[in-house]
C-alpha cells in the first residue's frame, strides 16, 4: 500500500488523531500509543506551559510559537483513502530543551509496514542538533518496534 506523508494541520487533524488513538487502543487492548489524555495534554498544557517556563512575563506569543513548533514537527501518514495510518510525535517542542530528540511512534496494527519510514522521518527531522541525540520510548515487550530498533 502506498501511504501519503503530509504535514499535520491542527484544525483538520487534531480530532482525527484522537479518534485514531482511541481506535488503536481498542485494537491493541493496551497502551501502545499515547492515550487521548496524553495527546490533549501535549497541546493544551505542557507545550504552552513550557514555552513560558521561568519567563518573568509569560506570553501568548511564546505559547503560540511552541505550539507551531510542535505541529510543524509531527509526521503524519494517511492511507490512499485518507484514513490516518500513523504519526510521529515529539516530546519537547523546544530545540533548546535538553530532552529534545525524544519521540514516539503512534501506529495502527494494520499499518506496521510504515514503522521503518516513521523511524526514518524521526532520524531525519527530530534529532537534537546540538547532541545528535535521538531517543524513542519503547516497551521492551513491543515485538513490532524492538526488532526495528535493534
Amino acid at each position: 500500500m502506498k501511504y501519503l506523508q503530509r504535514p499535520f494541520d491542527f484544525d483538520r487533524d487534531f480530532l482525527s488523531v484522537r479518534d485514531f488513538l482511541s481506535a488503536s487502543y481498542a485494537r491493541y487492548g493496551h497502551s501502545v500509543n499515547w492515550r487521548i489524555e496524553r495527546w490533549e495534554y501535549a497541546f493544551y498544557f505542557v507545550t504552552p506551559f513550557l514555552a513560558n517556563w521561568r519567563q518573568p512575563n509569560p506570553s501568548r506569543q511564546a505559547a503560540d510559537a511552541a505550539l507551531a513548533f510542535l505541529t510543524d514537527h509531527l509526521g503524519l501518514w494517511e492511507t490512499p483513502e485518507g484514513d490516518l495510518a500513523g504519526l510521529v510525535t515529539i516530546e519537547h517542542a523546544d530545540l533548546t530543551h535538553p530532552g529534545y530528540g525524544e519521540f514516539f511512534i503512534q501506529r495502527h496494527p494494520d499499518h506496521l509496514t510504515l514503522l521503518p519510514e516513521m523511524m526514518a522521518y524521526a532520524e531525519q527531522n527530530l534529532r537534537n542538533p546540538a547532541t545528535q541525540r535521538l531517543f524513542i520510548h519503547a516497551d521492551p515487550k513491543d515485538t513490532d518496534l524492538i526488532p526495528l530498533l535493534e
